[in-house]
């Protein structure tokens, strides 16, 4: 199953690549969309198989920091498989209604490319089985938020609500970066499953968790 995970995540990629260069492809509307109907039926053959086969998951060795390392997880199990499913049904309505709703727009293209790095992003913070890389991908999601809320950058509106947008995640983040560090000295770990084990004090977890929160 290893190569579908890959795939998964591969033709959103592919898929943002195809929908930004194909303003003069004759069949624009199905670059668009085929990206969306691929991953749908991608994700719904990987929850069959996990019912069927058992659940998965694909790592590759990634950081190491002294005599600590982290992986790069992508973890299938009982809460990340219908988050997937859920990601890439949506995503895969939001393409059919754009399709319409977007069909007369000059910089189509653009919108559903990022839509498309959007989905990548989603999927990839809906399947990390650490925090660090649940971390990367989160930054993602917010640069493709910014970029579809200023999608129309000739308006004022538009450059204001995406700048309240970014300021508003920069907060979440630095949330987030403090519940990092804490956790990684004091636990040595990033790993969730690995720090669903871990005993930590009540102020550890109090202000793990207001930093959390923030985020």
């Amino acid at each position: 199953m290893s190569w579908m995970i890959i795939l998964l995540l591969g033709v959103w990629i592919l898929g943002a690549a195809l929908c930004y260069v194909s303003k003069n492809l004759k069949w624009q509307g199905i670059a668009f969309i085929l990206p969306a109907l691929i991953g749908l039926y991608i994700s719904m053959n990987i929850a069959w198989l996990s019912s069927q086969t058992g659940l998965a998951s694909l790592a590759w060795d990634w950081i190491t920091i002294g005599d600590q390392s982290i992986s790069l997880i992508f973890e299938f199990n009982t809460y990340t498989v219908p988050l997937m499913v859920m990601v890439s049904s949506i995503s895969f309505l939001v393409h059919v209604y754009s399709l319409r709703y977007m069909r007369n727009d000059a910089s189509k293209q653009r919108f559903f490319a990022t839509l498309a790095l959007f989905t990548f992003s989603m999927l990839g913070l809906t399947l990390s089985e650490n925090l660090l890389q649940l971390f990367v991908f989160w930054e993602l999601v917010g640069l493709c938020s910014y970029l579809l809320i200023g999608f129309y950058r000739n308006t004022v509106e538009s450059g204001h609500a995406s700048t309240k947008a970014l300021i508003i995640n920069k907060i979440g983040d630095a949330g987030f970066l403090i519940a990092l560090m804490i956790l990684w000295s004091v636990a040595g770990t990033l790993n969730i499953e690995t720090l669903s084990t871990v005993a930590l004090s009540d102020e550890w977890r109090t202000l793990i968790g207001t930093a959390i929160l923030i985020a």
